[in-house]
């Protein structure tokens, strides 16, 4: 078996991916730089995807990128709490509003808005986007003290680990901060945190497809 997958209960094979294996590159709006952890079709440009699931980190205050058509859910993974500027309509007629993030909860918004960040410090932080018309997205958090057994059922899945302690999965594979796990399918894992007095923060993404 690669170094890179692992088997699920029932045997079928699962992708294991490393932080340091994911892909840099500079945002759409050319202000920053992201870690692609994957994204569909493999072969898209960041225009026509349609979903991707990356990490952020940010340094300053900026302009987010507009994805037209797509939900985006973010997770702030490090850093003080960030503000999210949304701006709506016209000159004559805008609508404005704010959100602060909280560590490890998610927040969804629309990809069309106009949407900016402050922050008084560096920050991190977990995104998935899809496209409206091709996928949804389920984003979960769950803490894990022990052993914990999940199943995902959407066409595309992954398990993330947010925050240490690291991650065995069935006993055999380990993960550790920001790895995560992906399958093209159905999954059902044990999760175990052998540090039993301190808990793991993990994010569970399940993507399902709008085309019949």
């Amino acid at each position: 078996m690669a170094q890179n997958e692992i088997e699920e209960k029932s045997n079928t094979k699962l992708q294991f991916l490393q932080e340091k294996d994911y892909v840099s590159m500079p945002w759409k709006n050319k202000q920053g730089i992201t870690k692609e952890v994957m994204k569909y079709p493999a072969d898209s440009n960041i225009g026509n995807f349609e979903w991707r699931i990356s990490i952020a980190t940010c340094s300053t205050s900026s302009e987010f990128s507009k994805f037209l058509n797509c939900k985006r859910v973010i997770i702030q993974l490090e850093g003080e709490p960030m503000v999210l500027m949304h701006s709506t309509g016209s000159d004559e007629n805008k609508s404005q509003s704010a959100h602060e993030c909280k560590l490890y909860e998610p927040y969804i918004f629309d990809g069309d808005i106009n949407t900016s960040s402050k922050i008084s410090n560096t920050v991190t932080d977990f995104n998935v986007i899809t496209n409206n018309t091709k996928f949804d997205s389920k984003v979960e958090v769950i803490s894990v003290l022990g052993k914990k057994s999940i199943t995902l059922d959407g066409q595309y899945n992954f398990v993330f680990v947010a925050k240490e302690p690291p991650i065995q999965l069935n006993d055999k594979q380990t993960l550790k901060k920001y790895d995560s796990v992906y399958s093209p399918g159905s999954i059902s894992l044990d999760l175990q945190n052998h540090k039993t007095e301190v808990p793991s923060t993990v994010f569970l993404i399940q993507l399902y497809s709008k085309q019949k």
